[in-house]
């Protein structure tokens, strides 16, 4: 913990000596909420499990933004998720997964680019997976993502490709990631093409 609050003072650090001229880093701040229910109690099965989803989540996130003359927009930000599931009676438990994230904006003659660097928040990749890449369940629990994330949006289309490491090596722990990508554009009025798909590294 203490690495991490000591990057982030560096990374803030950093950020303020970039400013130059009259351009100042801001300070910012984002609020999510998310509840979900939903009753799932079925007969055994081995795909997957039976159970109810009864929770909610509240992440706050401060930190610096600072807008560059050329357009281009960073920010870094640190949140955290508090979590709770309905009956669980784990109020200790409330405090989840930290985030601290580095996110850039930034316009390149049509294309918007976006790049997000750490761990940030899953609804950052907007791209369209079917659920047997990303069932509902882990959406839920999982809310962050721990790697990096590049978009790019078009005035007809939009691509992004990810990387979410799941895993450090260890006695107790394998090494795992995934690399994802989606994307999709518009022939015409009335007709899209698009993919999704992943590679999942499992050592």
């Amino acid at each position: 913990m203490k690495r991490i609050l000591y990057t982030f003072v560096l990374l803030l650090s950093s950020l303020s000596l970039s400013a130059t001229g009259n351009t100042k880093p801001s300070f910012v701040y984002d609020l999510d909420f998310e509840m979900r229910f939903d009753n799932r109690e079925f007969a055994t099965s081995c795909f997957t499990p039976s159970m109810t989803i009864f929770g909610a989540r509240l992440t706050p996130q401060v930190g610096l933004a600072l807008t560059e003359k050329n357009g281009a927009r960073h920010r870094i930000m640190a949140g955290i998720d508090v979590m709770k599931d309905f009956g669980s009676g784990k109020d200790l438990d409330l405090f989840q997964e930290i985030q601290v994230y580095y996110n850039l904006r930034k316009k390149i003659n049509k294309t918007d680019m976006e790049i997000y660097a750490g761990i940030f928040p899953r609804k950052a990749s907007e791209g369209t997976y079917s659920q047997a890449f990303f069932s509902d369940s882990l959406r839920f629990y999982d809310n962050n993502l721990e790697g990096l994330l590049v978009k790019f949006r078009l005035p007809k289309s939009y691509f992004e490709i990810g990387c979410d490491w799941m895993g450090q090596i260890g006695q107790t722990e394998r090494e795992r990631f995934m690399i994802y990508s989606s994307g999709e554009g518009k022939v015409t009025d009335f007709l899209t093409f698009g993919y999704s798909g992943y590679v999942y590294h499992f050592a």
